[in-house]
């Protein structure tokens, strides 16, 4: 399956709705029977409407780029996978990507000390961006806000990704078991509501 068919299969039931003046927009779900919409204003990304995890500092993996991300946990909202992905750009921010294997490790250790998280009890699941193409395969995933295709090394939980159930195509971070470490995970896109963590990101040369 291309990564543009993909990506249209995940998010054909979400839609963006536009607001007035300087109001950002957040999804519209326009079907199912907790159908809502709303606008909402930029002070509320670190207020109302989430929490902010922390911050990472690094280089692209060529070493030309600087840059700086925030992380942000939503305080009410869990939703599928293209849902997830949709609030994340209503507020002006993404669903999470990670620039480089140094990054990945860092969002793994910031997840297991965030007070966010430490609420959640295993068996849990948070989703970040990413589908994969070949299930079950360890390689074959891809960002899908660029189209790139992951350049490093997973670092996986363990026996993952696994295709439970056969329909697991998109990227999450979680523990299966309350003693285990974070680690990461290919996940269910849809019928699930799951947390979720967005990200702002600024490059500089």
């Amino acid at each position: 399956m291309k990564l543009t068919k993909a990506l249209t299969l995940l998010l054909v039931n979400v839609v963006i709705i536009h607001c007035d003046d300087d109001d950002l927009n957040i999804y519209d779900q326009t079907s199912g029977p907790n159908s809502y919409s709303a606008c909402v204003n930029e002070n509320t990304i670190d207020d109302v409407a989430f929490i902010k995890m922390g911050t990472y500092r690094g280089f692209t993996e060529d070493g030309i780029f600087e840059y700086r991300k925030s992380y942000f946990y939503p305080r009410y909202m869990e939703n599928s996978w293209g849902e997830s992905k949709a609030i994340c750009k209503a507020f002006g921010l993404e669903l999470v990507t990670l620039e480089t294997l140094a990054e990945a490790k860092n969002f793994l250790a910031l997840a297991e000390s965030s007070s966010e998280t430490k609420k959640l009890r295993a068996p849990f699941w948070i989703f970040i961006d990413g589908i994969v193409l070949t299930p079950k395969s360890t390689t074959d995933w891809y960002w899908t806000k660029n189209g790139q295709k992951i350049s490093f090394l997973i670092p996986w939980g363990p026996v993952q990704p696994d295709n439970w159930q056969g329909n697991e195509r998109c990227f999450s971070i979680g523990k299966r078991d309350a003693g285990d470490r974070f680690g990461y995970n290919d996940h269910a896109c849809s019928n699930v509501n799951l947390p979720f963590i967005c990200q702002r990101i600024e490059f500089w040369a």
